[in-house]
Formats: structure tokens, sequence, C-alpha cells
């Protein structure tokens, strides 16, 4: 197994939306797990944006810190989420 994600695995997990969102920042770890066609995620996750004002990004208003979490390729919900 290579440890390099491919771009079409992440955008097959539950937290594809989040990441597209820009939910999930300040990212410790994004990467493979030892269990096959699980990614984990090791950061912050926004709950609230802050409105964007003229394409800027604002921080968000509420957050989430230290979270940790895994998403199954082709799964639907995550299995594992804690913050």
């Amino acid at each position: 197994m290579t440890d390099t994600l491919r771009r079409h695995e992440l955008d097959e997990t539950p937290s594809a939306r989040s990441r597209h969102e820009g939910r999930l920042f300040n990212a410790v770890f994004t990467g493979h797990t030892n269990t096959p066609h699980r990614i984990g995620f090791r950061g912050e996750f926004a709950l609230r944006l802050g409105p964007r004002l003229a394409d800027q990004a604002r921080p968000p208003e509420i957050s989430c810190e230290q979270v940790m979490a895994v998403a199954d390729v082709g799964e639907q919900h995550l299995p594992f989420f804690a913050g």
C-alpha cells in the first residue's frame, strides 16, 4: 500500500463535503491508517463558519479543536469521530 492519498479516494469518503466546505483545517495528520481503505484526520473542525466577505475566508465562529476522525472509502458515515 502506498502512503500517498489519491484525490478520488478522499472524494469518496464522508469527510469530503466537510473538506470542500473548508470545515477541516489545521490538519496535523491526513492519511491512510493501518486498516485498508480507511483515511484518518487529526486537526480542527469548524462547527459554524464565519461569513465570507469578498471571497475572503474568515476564521470559524465555533470550532472543535483536537478532532480525531476516520472515514472509510465508499461509506456514507464516519465510523469514528472524537473531539
